[in-house]
């Protein structure tokens, strides 16, 4: 072979080899943007799976987890409104009013509230509306705007703590009750945002429940029945007989869907029923063949826990009726659609926490466990011995990355 064959030779295998190395740097490169892309869609996927569900457990709004903390101050314990990054898990006053020194122990920030009370909601257009407790003994009902940080109040009163039921086009709703007289039906407000005008007054039996106002429609409970009602509350479109006390309620704003849990507690035993909204119809939903106590729906799963109660001892109020954890800190998770063959446990915290109470439950948003960090305490009175949750003293806020079991403690600012 001549030097020339020799050099033409080598010049094509340089060129093959660069050609190869070429085609599997690239092959490497499209493998890690593959993955790269797959982590991002799967975070995405995470944080929009919830997108859409109303709940009356949590609150999101632009991206931000909105609740309420507590702490020891000055002027008492305090509830002080937040909203936490899901990423940082760092919460942050709502308040950004300007010059607003929050709680300085003389003066309290007018959005603190002295009542124990994690009543609020977010209409869509960024009003927030919560009940407050000032020093004069007043429940407020107060709208603080998160774009201009201008706060109003809508309304106030000395009867019992108003309840907000929703924000809806523009108007929010609540129930009130008159604290010297039970024998008066509760009365359902409806206030105008922008002109704090009342636009809906309704009186209906005290145990006459609205849970949601969407749209043209209004779910409601009344003796033994759940219904969809006009806002005239006098026609019933749909209806369905249940046995217990309703619980926790989604709306699917997607496939325009009530969800809510059923419980009766006495017996332990709980279920959900669901309405379609467009069909105007109603159905008991059976998640896995369970007893469910509590339950979270998002626009993939479904989390529940089966009542599992776990007793913490006597109640003084309740007797030996007794303290429990109905969930038995258990929480499993099922496809929506059920299509899967069994639901899987997905966390198990035994008795390390208070996860599920009657009054406080868990959410799991963006593969975050979050639940208020609820201390057992025992006391005794006259020879009695009795336990009880402490929800008046600081309340702060369990988050435990279900991927990971990593578990971190949100507090309450300064």
């Amino acid at each position: 072979m001549n030097k020339k064959a020799v050099r033409t030779y080598i010049c094509v295998f340089v060129v093959v080899i660069i050609f190869v190395l070429g085609v599997i740097n690239s092959n490497r490169s499209g493998r890690r943007t593959t993955e790269e892309n797959e982590y991002v869609l799967h975070t995405r996927q995470s944080d929009i799976d919830y997108e859409g569900i109303l709940s009356s457990e949590y609150i999101i709004h632009d991206g931000l987890y909105y609740c309420v903390l507590k702490k020891a101050t000055k002027n008492g314990t305090i509830s002080i409104p937040v909203s936490v990054n899901l990423m940082t898990l760092e919460a942050k006053r709502i308040c950004e009013i300007e010059g607003c020194n929050h709680d300085d122990g003389e003066f309290l920030c007018p959005l603190d509230s002295l009542n124990s009370s994690t009543n609020m909601c977010i209409s869509d257009d960024g009003n927030l509306i919560l009940v407050q407790k000032n020093k004069d003994w007043l429940f407020h009902i107060l709208r603080y705007d998160l774009h201009t940080h201008e706060v109003i109040e809508l309304f106030s009163t000395t009867a019992d703590e108003p309840n907000i039921i929703c924000c809806n086009n523009g108007v929010i709703y609540y129930s009130l009750l008159d604290a010297k007289d039970s024998k008066l039906p509760k009365t359902i407000y409806g206030i105008d945002f922008k002109t704090s005008e009342i636009v809906y007054e309704k009186y209906v039996p005290q145990d006459f429940e609205i849970y949601l106002i969407q749209n043209r429609y209004i779910c409601a409970k009344y003796e033994s029945e759940c219904m969809i009602v006009d806002y005239s509350l006098k026609t019933i479109y749909a209806s369905i007989n249940i046995d217990g006390e309703l619980g926790t309620w989604y709306y699917d704003t997607n496939a325009e869907e009530f969800w809510v849990s059923v419980i009766d507690y006495q017996r332990e035993i709980g279920y959900v029923i669901k309405c379609d909204m467009n069909e105007l119809s109603f159905e008991t939903v059976n998640i896995a063949g369970s007893n469910v106590y509590y339950f979270q729906i998002t626009n993939t799963r479904i989390y529940y826990s089966p009542f599992d109660p776990h007793y913490y001892g006597n109640s003084r109020t309740r007797g030996a009726k007794g303290v429990f954890d109905y969930s038995g800190g258990k929480i499993y998770s099922i496809d929506r659609e059920q299509n899967e063959i069994s639901s899987v446990l997905i966390y198990d915290n035994g008795e390390t926490n208070v996860l599920c109470t009657r009054t406080s439950k868990y959410s799991i948003l963006s593969n975050m466990l979050l639940f208020y960090d609820i201390k057992v305490c025992k006391d005794s009175e006259g020879g009695y011995e009795y336990c009880y949750f402490d929800l008046s003293s600081d309340l702060y806020k369990i988050a435990v990355d279900i991927n990971t079991s990593k578990s971190s403690l949100i507090i309450p600012p300064d």
